[in-house]
């Protein structure tokens, strides 16, 4: 017996990223606008046209995780709205989900798959909340929790009880 696929979703932006990715995308269309029509300062609409469109794009990107266990395949998705995109990655074999700190000190929430390839899920800026997310991760998914960001050089395992 398969068990039902699982989406995991960062969710919805809030108002506020809204509506900053609407004004961003509004000053690149008066950008264009200034560009096609005015003909003057190209360069310099060009430029500022781009950045908002970069900008928009950083507030208005949702990520969601997909899992089909029926195929053995996850697909790591990008969505804007209604349009979303995004590979479907094959594995043999989910291991664990692992917490760690790293470089930039941002605790990192990875799924590990056919022993040694790894994706990161998420990453968050306090140990409880990435603790957290990955626990319910773990449930979702019924895999052991690996956990290198409380000590990273004596990780532990965590028990997690599945729902």
């Amino acid at each position: 017996m398969y068990k039902k696929d699982v989406i995991i979703s960062q969710g919805s932006r809030t108002l506020l990223e809204n509506i900053i990715a609407a004004a961003c995308y509004t000053i690149a269309l008066f950008c264009i606008y200034q560009i096609v029509i005015a003909l003057e300062h190209v360069v310099g609409y060009a430029y500022i046209g781009t950045t908002s469109v970069m900008l928009g794009l950083r507030f208005s990107i949702s990520k969601n995780y997909r899992f089909n266990f029926k195929a053995n395949r996850f697909r790591d998705m990008s969505a804007i709205g209604l349009i979303e995109w995004g590979d479907w990655i094959k594995y043999d074999e989910l291991n664990y989900v692992a917490v760690f700190l790293n470089a930039k000190d941002f605790y990192e929430v990875n799924l590990w798959y056919d022993e040694n390839r790894r994706f990161n899920l998420s990453n968050y800026a306090e140990l409880d909340d990435a603790l957290m997310g990955a626990k319910e991760i773990t449930q979702l998914l019924a895999l052991d929790l690996y956990d290198a960001g409380t000590d990273p050089y004596n990780g532990r395992w965590e028990e997690v009880q599945v729902k």
